[in-house]
């Protein structure tokens, strides 16, 4: 659906406020070439990523700390409000 949504290109940037690895795997299927996984939230689950498909698609992966609930929420409506 992503793909079709933006014409075969793939997200920029998926945010993943679970982090566990159905999600982080689903979410990094969805970006395009040099887009950025961001993990917000996390599971006590140990990950796995495929180095292969971060180098051949140049994604930036990143991580960041979320200061509680109200700051998840406003971060997802920056991205709502495409800011």
């Amino acid at each position: 659906m992503v793909k079709d949504l933006t014409q075969g290109l793939g997200a920029q940037c998926v945010i993943d406020t679970v982090g566990n690895a159905a999600t982080v795997q689903t979410g990094i299927g969805t970006l395009g070439n040099g887009g950025r996984p961001v993990v917000l939230g996390y599971t006590q689950e140990q990950l796995s990523l495929d180095p292969r498909r971060i180098a051949v698609k140049e994604l930036e992966v990143l991580g960041t700390r979320s200061g509680g609930r109200q700051c998840t929420v406003d971060a997802l409506r920056l991205v709502a409000d495409q800011r």
